[in-house]
């Protein structure tokens, strides 16, 4: 040994330092025999900051598998201290002041001249500073995870099943892994893996893994099975075994492998590849709880808008969700009760009465300017309340619409309360008098038209003048009407349809649809009617009344007649009939009674020519059945194959009935020709009333419009003979004059007139004149719905257009939403107006409880909630576990329902 390495030998061992746990005086060569001997299992640990250095560099480890035991306290077993290394425990030589060494731009110590070990010292401080903060900064993070995944729902699942977080002696202490102390204890390869879950076999290629040649372990977290890096890799020569259970001692081999799976696991790195984990598996966990909550409130929102819009109590609503939770579903544990249906109504009639105020003010593409608006009002008396049924006609969602707007309780009988209420009915849902600036008219029955609360709301709008408003009777209305004044002249009618309807049920607004229906029925039964009652003793009376030749031939003709008003009641019911749609259909209907009226009194038409009579405007039949039964009762004298009487039979002969029976002609000829008579009668009359009724109904304004805007006008008069523009001039005039148009010179409104015709002209197809009436309409509503939703060159006329597309007087739109609203007061007549005017609204404008009725549901529940997803509260969410009850399923309510005994046991 050189002299130089003696001397440097004698000087360590002269050197003293100081124990950091007895506070004992050593000499340096003999600190680590102390340390070993006296400290390895300190019965008080040492404060971070305050351990030797010299225990790092005297550990029985070699140098490159050395465990930095401040980390693993830190992150282990050891509670966080910010002291420092106290200076007594460094024993620095004295130095010159000019020896000193400063960094005034650095954070870093000043360093000072002093030996090797001093200076190691010093370095250290340093680093372990840097370090001190690093590992600080990454606990902060990590406990702050965890106090967020403690917030989760107690009931949900563990973040995975090889984390968990404990709490002890007011310290977080975080176990990424498995207890490492429990590790170290292990004394096999599959030991291992089985304690640290995140430690696997690595293999250096794909072959190697094909023969299950591993060449070490890795970390599922900082590498993969198959890598060529080394981070995360601890290389491990199975040569060596891989099972030492039975063995006395572990090889070094293995015992390195154990101990630098330690170091990895409290390396930094690792800890940033947890804290990435974790945060992944919070925001997964989070998104999973979000998700399986937003489930659970569109299933509930769901059910509750099903209830609302099917006219089902709240009660059923329970219902529901106790069987989607029988079916598996997942409904949540809260809101189950029929209160969350009765607060998502306010929610539903909130979010569809503001859509309907935005989309209600959007202007048209043709136009310009939002679409014009017409009320439609009725009357309607559910469950002993009158209601005053309040609805518009507009374009909306791109098409013609009839939208529902209240059914307050009427106040007020006389036409200004009644317009009064009407006003402050469409203002709920229009911005002050917005509606005003769009209205052209209205449309109700008798008793609204003839009170004329129409002519207040006029005045309302405007003072100067009501000649472009209109106040049209219902179409359907009237053809009932002028059916009962037929029916009344001619008593022979009422003596066959009396016999089947009943008083109470009696309508006198669509009886003409159910008289045919009841009579095709009828007459396609006779035979079995007819048999019935012949082998009924008692029925005899009744049996010579239906088979007499009278009875049979009437019958059949009022078939045929009844089946023009039927087609012609039904047509008229349509919801998107423009009016010159409805005189048009009349007047196709008249000309088919007027033509079957000729036939029946034209006595040298054949019967066969009677029987192919069909209507000028289609190919049907006329006399479908008074063909066939002139023709069996002519050649068998029978019908339906049933012997039927020449006369009646009188059971109680008088003298007055004997003149007459003396004096009849009791011929079968005779007979059909009388028969003939009246029913010709009976038509004329129909025909004359219905041209009354529709003549009263036809305004000024509404000629014009007709005559402007009809299709089927444009089309049959010559091009540029000035009437169309004439009409249209005069319309505009009016509509220029109650401010419904603005001011605009007459030269550039004929111009775009002009150019409307062409375009209209241009529009027509081929097939358009050889077409039935009903295609023909669904042409020109095709057409103008086009001309309307698209950019034009002429909008004042595509405005005026829509203000005479939506004047249409259709009443069975009112008694449908009137019917709605009687369904939602049936059985329930506790419940305010107020809530049943919104259930109505809801059932009539809302979408189908379906897939188009998501973004209600999801708009309604951020309305009841406050806020998005994040804000529904549909699961239980608490810290304390002691707060949640053991419920059998879900919830309160689907365990009541559940528990309910039955009568008989079926469990």
């Amino acid at each position: 040994m050189s002299k130089s390495k003696r001397n440097a030998t004698f000087a360590n061992s002269r050197r003293q330092c100081i124990c950091a746990v007895c506070d004992e005086t050593l000499i340096y060569k003999n600190l680590a025999k102390h340390f070993h001997k006296f400290h390895k299992n300190p019965k008080e640990k040492i404060p971070k900051g305050t351990k030797p250095v010299e225990t790092y560099f005297f550990s029985t480890h070699s140098s490159n598998e050395t465990i930095l035991d401040l980390d693993e306290g830190h992150l282990r077993s050891e509670q966080i201290s910010e002291k420092s290394m106290p200076d007594n425990e460094l024993v620095f030589e004295k130095v010159d002041e000019n020896e000193i060494h400063k960094y005034p731009d650095s954070n870093e110590k000043i360093i000072l001249k002093l030996n090797d070990i001093q200076k190691a010292i010093v370095d250290y401080e340093n680093i372990r500073e840097k370090n001190d903060d690093m590992i600080r900064t990454v606990n902060e993070k990590v406990n702050l995870i965890l106090e967020n995944v403690q917030k989760l729902r107690c009931s949900s699942s563990s973040l995975s099943s090889s984390s968990r977080s404990l709490t002890k002696n007011g310290t977080t202490k975080v176990y990424i892994e498995k207890d490492l102390d429990s590790a170290c204890a292990a004394k096999s390869i599959d030991d291992i893996m089985d304690r640290l879950n995140n430690w696997k076999l690595h293999y250096p290629n794909d072959t190697a893994k094909a023969n299950n040649n591993p060449d070490g372990l890795f970390c599922i977290f900082c590498s993969e099975e198959i890598s060529t890096t080394i981070t995360g890799v601890i290389r491990y020569d199975f040569a060596f075994g891989d099972n030492f259970k039975r063995a006395n001692g572990l090889p070094r081999e293995f015992r390195n492998l154990k101990t630098k799976i330690r170091a990895h696991m409290d390396s930094p790195f690792h800890m940033e590849r947890i804290l990435a984990r974790l945060e992944m598996e919070k925001i997964t966990q989070d998104k999973k709880f979000l998700d399986r909550n937003e489930k659970a409130g569109m299933a509930c929102a769901r059910n509750a808008y099903k209830a609302i819009y099917s006219n089902h109590s709240y009660l059923s609503y329970e219902v529901e969700i106790a069987k989607d939770v029988a079916n598996n579903v997942n409904m949540g544990e809260l809101n189950h009760s029929a209160d969350f249906c009765s607060e998502m109504v306010d929610c539903f009639y909130t979010c569809l009465s503001t859509r309907f105020k935005e989309q209600i003010l959007l202007p048209l593409e043709g136009t310009g300017r939002p679409s014009p608006v017409t009320i439609i009002f009725d009357k309607y008396t559910p469950m002993h309340r009158t209601l005053n049924i309040i609805a518009l006609n507009t374009y909306i969602c791109g098409s013609l619409q009839t939208v529902f707007l209240d059914c307050p309780v009427v106040q007020h009988h006389d036409a200004k309360g009644l317009a009064e209420n009407v006003s402050s009915s469409i203002t709920k849902l229009y911005t002050g008098d917005q509606w005003m600036q769009s209205y052209c008219g209205t449309s109700a029955d008798k008793q609204m038209i003839l009170l004329g609360y129409g002519t207040h709301l006029d005045g309302m709008v405007s003072a100067n003048g009501s000649e472009f408003f209109s106040h049209i009777w219902d179409a359907g209305h009237l053809v009932e009407l002028a059916s009962k004044d037929a029916t009344e002249e001619n008593g022979w009618v009422s003596d066959i349809t009396a016999k089947f309807y009943s008083p109470k049920s009696f309508s006198t607004t669509r009886w003409a649809t159910y008289c045919h229906t009841t009579l095709t029925g009828f007459l396609s039964n006779y035979p079995y009617y007819y048999d019935h009652l012949q082998r009924n003793q008692n029925d005899f009376d009744l049996t010579d009344k239906i088979n007499t030749l009278d009875f049979a031939l009437k019958c059949a003709i009022l078939v045929d007649v009844y089946s023009e008003i039927a087609i012609l009641s039904r047509t008229l019911q349509c919801p998107d009939l423009h009016f010159w749609h409805i005189h048009r259909a009349v007047t196709i209907t008249c000309d088919n009674l007027l033509r079957m009226s000729n036939a029946l009194k034209n006595e040298t038409l054949a019967i066969s020519e009677l029987q192919v009579l069909s209507s000028p405007h289609s190919e049907d039949c006329l006399f479908r059945w008074t063909g066939d039964a002139l023709d069996e009762i002519s050649k068998f004298f029978t019908y339906k194959s049933k012997p039927i009487r020449n006369k009646q039979h009188v059971p109680t002969v008088t003298r007055s009935s004997a003149r007459k029976l003396e004096h009849q002609d009791h011929s079968q000829s005779e007979r059909i020709r009388r028969c003939r008579q009246v029913a010709c009668e009976f038509i004329d009359s129909l025909h004359e009333s219905l041209q009354s009724r529709f003549s009263n109904n036809n305004s000024e304004v509404l000629q014009f419009a007709s005559k402007a805007f009809d299709l089927h006008e444009i089309y049959c008069r010559e091009a540029g003979n000035g009437e169309g523009v004439n009409a249209f001039m005069k319309y505009a005039d009016a509509a220029i004059k109650v401010n419904f148009l603005g001011t605009f010179a007459a030269d550039k409104l004929k111009e775009q007139y002009d150019a409307f015709e062409i375009f209209v002209r241009e529009s027509k197809e081929e097939w358009y004149d050889n077409c039935n009436f009903s295609s023909k309409r669904k042409f020109e509503k095709k057409l103008y719905n086009k001309l309307l939703h698209n950019p034009s060159t002429f909008p004042e006329v595509n405005h005026l257009l829509a203000s005479a597309t939506v004047r249409h007087a259709n009443e069975s739109q009112c008694e449908s939403i009137g019917s709605v609203v009687g369904r939602h007061y049936e059985h329930r007549g506790t419940l305010r107006a107020e809530k049943i005017t919104k259930e109505a609204f809801i059932a009539w404008n809302g979408p189908l409880p379906f897939s188009q009725s998501n973004t209600l549901l999801r708009d309604a529940l951020c309305l009841r909630f406050g806020g998005g997803p994040d804000k529904w509260h549909f699961l239980r969410v608490t810290k304390r576990t002691d707060l949640l009850q053991a419920y059998l399923f879900h919830s309160k309510v689907v365990d009541r329902l559940n528990t309910v005994s039955c009568r008989i046991n079926y469990i």
